[in-house]
C-alpha cells in the first residue's frame, strides 16, 4: 500500500469515527454541536481531498459555524 493512499484512509477512518462519536452527543451543547457540523466538513474535506492543505475558507467556515450554532441553540433549536 502506498504511503499517501494509507494517510488518507487513517485521516478518513479518524474523520468518520469522530463524526459517529459526535453524532450521539449533538444535541447537548452548541459547542458539542458545532464538533458536530466541523466533523461533517471534515469527513467531506478528506473525501474530496483536500485535507491535507488549508484553503482560505476555513476560517471564516469555522467562524461561521461557531456563531451559528451558538445562535440555533440560543434560539433553543438545539435541544
Amino acid at each position: 500500500m502506498e504511503y499517501d493512499f494509507a494517510v488518507r484512509l487513517h485521516f478518513l477512518l479518524m474523520a468518520i469515527a469522530v463524526f459517529l462519536i459526535a453524532h450521539k452527543r449533538r444535541k447537548e451543547h452548541w459547542f458539542v454541536y458545532a464538533f458536530w457540523e466541523l466533523s461533517i466538513y471534515n469527513v467531506v474535506d478528506e473525501l474530496i481531498g483536500g485535507g491535507d492543505s488549508y484553503v482560505w475558507y476555513e476560517l471564516p467556515l469555522l467562524a461561521f459555524i461557531l456563531i451559528h450554532s451558538w445562535y440555533k441553540f440560543k434560539r433553543g433549536d438545539g435541544n
